[in-house]
């Protein structure tokens, strides 16, 4: 039993000691300017070269651009966007409806910007109330490199998208003004 257990102690630390290399080379490709997914962002196909994987823009790039200057020039919405993908027949990656949270991954994406990042988040295991929960941690060594591949969307287009993002977004209030109003004080 105790060999057993032993060798069952092993091959764990082998397990573990092979992940490590795998991330580290992961990271190493990452930081050269490789894509390290598996699957291409919309309007890009992955391809090989040589050792190495990129993205090469495909005949959907055009409706990316189209999304974000709607989204930035016409002030759509990214619901009012689904609409009108939808209705002019545009084949989604999967081959489903569009929905507004696709539009909106597409637009927070930052390999349109001809951007390569890589372990932005980390999810631990945390025990919370006697209770496993996951959570997603933002990690502060992040990689976010130039990528191999073009850019689809200039920066400034970017940052007015984020722009738009962030000023949409719902306002909490605090302090003691809007504790009293909820408290009915």
């Amino acid at each position: 039993r105790k060999f057993f257990q032993d060798e069952l102690l092993r091959g764990r630390d082998y397990l573990e000691y092979t992940k490590e290399i795998l991330f580290r080379g992961r990271v190493a490709s990452a930081k050269r300017g490789n894509f390290v997914g598996n699957h291409a962002p919309y309007g890009y196909d992955r391809i090989k070269v040589g050792k190495d994987w990129t993205l090469t823009p495909n005949d959907n790039a055009i409706y990316v651009k189209m999304i974000f200057d709607w989204y930035v020039n016409e002030q759509l919405s990214t619901q009012q966007i689904a609409r009108r993908l939808q209705e002019m027949g545009v084949p989604t990656k999967c081959g489903g409806k569009w929905d507004e949270s696709v539009i909106r991954g597409i637009l927070v994406n930052k390999h349109y910007l001809g951007k390569i990042f890589f372990a932005t988040t980390k999810e631990t295991i945390v025990i919370e109330d006697g209770e496993r929960k996951k959570k997603t941690l933002k990690q502060e060594d992040a990689i976010i490199v130039d990528g191999k591949h073009p850019a689809l969307i200039d920066e400034e287009t970017f940052n007015k998208v984020t722009e738009r993002r962030l000023a949409n977004l719902p306002k909490i209030k605090t302090g003691v003004r809007s504790l009293d109003r909820i408290c009915g004080g």
